[in-house]
C-alpha cells in the first residue's frame, strides 16, 4: 500500500490574468499486489489506485496553457487506475491490460520528475491517457538486445476518467516507442527514446472539414553529464543530468503543433544532503495557426521557466520552494511571475 499527499501554496505575483494566490492538494492511494504472494499464479502484478484533489489551481490567475502545478486536478476524486500486468520469457516481455496512466510508460524522462510545472511532467501533444484522464488500454514492452526496449500500446478513445464500463475500442489510439539505455565514458548513464502515436478517430480541421486520423511524434534524451561519486549501480546517482524532449502533432487539427522542454538537475550537491535536488528548466508550446486564429491569440507560443530546490527533510517528507516565470501565458496575457512552496508526504 502506497500513500502520498502533495500540497502547495502558489501565488501569481505579477502579470497573467490577475494577481492572486491559492492552496491545492492531492491525496493518492495505491495498492500493488503480486499474484504469487496472493496465492495465485506466478509473474503477475495487480495495481489499483485512486486520488482525492482539492483546492482551485493557480492557472485561473495566470491564464496559461501549461498548468504551473501538475497536481492541480479539476476532477475532485476518482478510482483512476486498475490494471493487471503479466511477465513472460524471464521478464523480457510484459503485457499490461486495464485502465492506466500511459504517460509514465511512453514519452517520459526521469529527470523531469521533480519539476512542478505540468509542462515537464505531462504530455502536451500526444493523444494517450494521462492522469487524471486515463483510459483502458493494452500495453506491451519487449526487451531487445543491449538495453533496448520496444513498447507498443493500443488505447480506448474514451479518456473520461469517471466512466468505468468495459471499453469498446471503436476508434483506438496506437502508440509505439523504441528506447535505449546506455553509458558514455564508462560510468555516465543515459536514456533516449523515439516514438509516435496515431489516433484513428475523426477530427475537425480548423478549415471546418472533418478528417480521419491524427498523429504525432516524440523524441527525448536524459543524460547524466557529471557524477560526483562515479557509481554504475547507485539508486540515486549524485551529479548533474541534462534532459530534452521534443513533441509534434499535425497542426491543422490540434491546438498545439509543437512542444519543447529541456533542463538540468543537480542531485546531491552537498554530501550532507545527498538526496536534495536543484533544477532549472524551460518548457515551450507552439500553438497551431488555426487554433491561434480561432482563439484570437496575440502570440504564437508560451514558455514556462522553472527553478526549484527540493529538500529531503526526512525519509517521508520533502519540501520544495519553486519559482516560475511564464512568457506570454496562454498566448494572450502579460508575462507572469509565480512563487510557490510545495511539500509531499509519502509512505
Amino acid at each position: 500500500m502506497d500513500f502520498t499527499y502533495s500540497g502547495g501554496v502558489f501565488g501569481n505575483m505579477h502579470g497573467g490574468k490577475r494577481t492572486g494566490s491559492t492552496y491545492m492538494g492531492l491525496t493518492e492511494i495505491g495498492f500493488t499486489g503480486d499474484s504469487e504472494k496472493l496465492g495465485l499464479w506466478q509473474n503477475g502484478t495487480f495495481f489499483v489506485s485512486g486520488f482525492f484533489a482539492h483546492g482551485p489551481g493557480i492557472a485561473r490567475y495566470v491564464g496559461d496553457y501549461q498548468d504551473p502545478v501538475y497536481f492541480a486536478y479539476e476532477v475532485p476524486a476518482q478510482l483512476c487506475e486498475y490494471w493487471y500486468m503479466h511477465r513472460f520469457f524471464y521478464d523480457r516481455l510484459s503485457v499490461r491490460v486495464g485502465k492506466a496512466d500511459s504517460s509514465s510508460t511512453f514519452f517520459h524522462l526521469d529527470s523531469q520528475h521533480d519539476f512542478i510545472s505540468s509542462g515537464f511532467t505531462n504530455l502536451n501533444t500526444p493523444h494517450i491517457p494521462a492522469d487524471p484522464n486515463n483510459a483502458w488500454g493494452i500495453v506491451s514492452a519487449l526487451e531487445l538486445r543491449r538495453g533496448a526496449v520496444l513498447k507498443f500500446g493500443v488505447h480506448d478513445e474514451d479518456t473520461n476518467a469517471n466512466r468505468y464500463e468495459f471499453p469498446q475500442f471503436k476508434n483506438p489510439c496506437f502508440v509505439v516507442q523504441l528506447e535505449k539505455q546506455y553509458t558514455v565514458f564508462g560510468t555516465l548513464p543515459g536514456f533516449a527514446y523515439f516514438g509516435g502515436w496515431y489516433d484513428t478517430d475523426e477530427f475537425e480541421r480548423y478549415t471546418g472539414v472533418m478528417a480521419r486520423g491524427n498523429y504525432g511524434f516524440s523524441v527525448g534524451i536524459d543524460q547524466m553529464v557529471w557524477q560526483k561519486h562515479p557509481c554504475m549501480h547507485c539508486e540515486n546517482m549524485q551529479g548533474i543530468a541534462f534532459f530534452s524532449r521534443l513533441q509534434t502533432s499535425v497542426k491543422d487539427r490540434n491546438e498545439l503543433r509543437r512542444s519543447v522542454d529541456l533542463g538540468v538537475i543537480y542531485r546531491g550537491f552537498s554530501d550532507f544532503r545527498p538526496d536534495d535536488v536543484i533544477g532549472i528548466g524551460s518548457s515551450m508550446v507552439c500553438f497551431s495557426p488555426g487554433y491561434r486564429k480561432d482563439a484570437a491569440l496575440r502570440y504564437g507560443s508560451e514558455t514556462a521557466l522553472e527553478c526549484f530546490y527540493k529538500m529531503q527533510v526526512t525519509e517521508h517528507l520533502t519540501l520544495q520552494p519553486d519559482f516560475q516565470y511564464i512568457f506570454r501565458p496562454g498566448g494572450a496575457h502579460p508575462n507572469a511571475t509565480l512563487l510557490g512552496l510545495v511539500f509531499q508526504v509519502a509512505f
